[in-house]
């Protein structure tokens, strides 16, 4: 898997010693309240495994997302679902409180979506966001993404965004 280099960030494959940022990055409710809630340890541990094994095959792909300045672990970007035969697959992004409204996010999904269309030839990129989560809806407007449907499950309302039509 490819590491990714953007203006400031650096989007690099999960290593072992992430653990730690990695898990206050999930256990933070007000970081992971809008994605299902803060992960037990348990949880967490089996999610990092999936993401060291950088296997698109199995569905995730996912990036330690640190500062191209100093290294800093600032958050996570993966994608989901990737389903090769259909070409399709799922951006998901989460910062770190203090990362947050400085560009970030945006700059790391334009480089995710970027990688999904190229190495992994994705046609269609969804994404799912809460409905009353106002940042990463601009976030996902700004990257050129729009919504396509909007759903509802035992968490509340939710649109999915979408690149294309598929």
């Amino acid at each position: 898997m490819a590491t990714i280099r953007t203006a400031r960030l650096v989007l690099r494959p999960y290593e072992s010693s992430d653990w730690e940022p990695f898990l206050a990055l999930v256990q933070d409710d007000a970081v992971m309240r809008r994605l299902s809630g803060p992960l037990t340890t348990d949880a967490a541990r089996k999610l990092l495994d999936r993401l060291l094994a950088h296997d698109p095959a199995r569905g995730l792909v996912g990036w330690a997302v640190v500062t191209g300045r100093d290294g800093e672990y600032c958050g996570h970007v993966f994608i989901d679902k990737y389903q090769r035969d259909l070409r399709s697959a799922e951006l998901g992004f989460v910062l770190l409180r203090p990362f947050h409204r400085q560009g970030f996010a945006t700059e790391m999904a334009t480089a995710v979506i970027a990688y999904a269309r190229t190495t992994l030839c994705c046609d269609v990129v969804t994404a799912t966001v809460d409905e009353d989560n106002e940042p990463s809806k601009a976030v996902l407007a700004r990257i050129g993404m729009s919504v396509q449907s909007r759903r509802l499950d035992s968490n509340g309302s939710y649109l999915v965004y979408s690149t294309g039509h598929g």
